[in-house]
């Protein structure tokens, strides 16, 4: 008999008690607080308003303090559970039937597109809408970017899975998106909540970029804070792959987002990184595009060249250039580009592959209108 190692234990979690000093920031659905957490430092802690109602100040809180007492990637930020003070929460949208976060205590409802109507008919299909898919949201701001450098007209949707962090809400990037670029609609699809539309699941997510809010091309993307493992199969980002698969399924064009980098010290993501080359080999099942960034590409040549071999023929590959004016156009109007504590100036290469993703959808885009 194998020997089956140490077993998984329980789910640990840490429940502690504060009160609310201040509000620091606050966005539609979202404050940040600082808190007197009991036996502890002062710290901040993000309130979900729609979950748990407006915090104000000295109002005594139920505080999730897990992720900071194990030093893990929150932010250094707890969540607020309760607020003790004013425990009662009143719906702040009109409420449908489908449940989110299901069957945890903060589980709420809400309306989907599928309920809306939107999506009956003959609305099945993509039609040759690129669908851009992200590993790891940072990427999809640089495959924005690359998106706007070639076509300032087109609509954009952003579909958030529910990879990483649910609340849609929680990432600046996503809300500073939607906020500078005219028309840009985001989904929150699965158990992700707070988007502009919400869907059931990817596919759906999809159609209703599509049908519903009739973009010209999307982009899959993770929330903040998705997992790894170091090892071939543990880590979030094969969620890529699927969207891959779905985007095949329903007869639009996958694009898969090549995750490189010239400046991550770990060996395994070093030029085109393990992820890419177990999602583009092994996840994706179907046909599908990829982009290369020229020429700061060049050095990692013959990763791309191996990873074109993996694919055994599902990829379609093209080297494109354009990248790094896409990327100071995208700087020059003000927006950050940033990821794993890294800017564009510690890791082009990073960047540059996620925007080539973009410029390669712009292209795709342009051929499909002159058809």
């Amino acid at each position: 008999m194998n020997d089956p190692g140490n077993p998984p234990g329980p789910p640990w979690l840490r429940l502690r008690a504060g009160v609310a000093l201040s509000i620091t920031d606050e966005a539609p659905g979202l404050q940040i607080v600082q808190c007197s957490v009991e036996d502890a430092t002062d710290a901040e802690a993000v309130a979900y308003t729609a979950l748990v109602g407006t915090v104000r100040r000295f109002d005594r809180l139920l505080l999730n303090t897990t992720a900071v007492d194990l030093s893990l990637g929150s932010g250094g930020r707890h969540f607020v559970v309760a607020n003790l003070t004013r425990p009662e929460v009143e719906p702040e949208v009109p409420l449908g039937h489908v449940v989110k976060a299901r069957y945890t205590p903060l589980q709420c409802v809400v309306k989907t597109a599928e309920e809306s109507g939107g999506l009956t008919g003959n609305t099945d299909f993509l039609s040759g809408m690129s669908v851009v898919c992200c590993e790891l949201l940072s990427q999809s701001i640089a495959a924005v970017a690359g998106f706007r450098y070639r076509n300032r007209g087109g609509r954009i949707a952003v579909v958030v899975t529910d990879e990483a962090a649910l609340p849609v809400v929680l990432s600046d990037d996503l809300r500073r998106l939607r906020a500078c670029i005219p028309g840009l609609g985001i989904i929150s699809s699965g158990q992700a909540f707070g988007g502009d539309y919400e869907a059931v699941n990817l596919y759906s997510a999809l159609l209703t970029a599509k049908h519903v809010l009739k973009a010209s091309v999307v982009f899959v993307t993770p929330g903040p804070g998705t997992v790894g493992t170091g090892t071939r199969w543990g880590f979030g980002g094969v969620a890529q792959g699927q969207a891959l698969n779905a985007a095949c399924a329903l007869r639009g064009t996958p694009i898969g987002v090549v995750r490189a980098s010239n400046a991550d010290p770990r060996p395994r993501h070093q030029g085109i990184s393990h992820h890419t080359q177990t999602v583009f080999s092994r996840v994706a099942l179907g046909r599908f595009q990829a982009a290369w960034p020229l020429p700061s590409g060049e050095e990692y040549q013959d990763d791309w060249n191996d990873l074109f071999e993996m694919s055994d023929g599902r990829m379609t590959g093209h080297r494109v250039v354009g990248s790094a004016d896409a990327l100071d156009e995208w700087e020059s109007e003000g927006h950050r580009l940033h990821s794993m504590g890294r800017n564009r100036r510690d890791d082009p290469l990073f960047f540059e592959a996620a925007a080539a993703a973009g410029i390669l959808a712009a292209t795709l885009l342009e051929r499909l209108e002159e058809l």
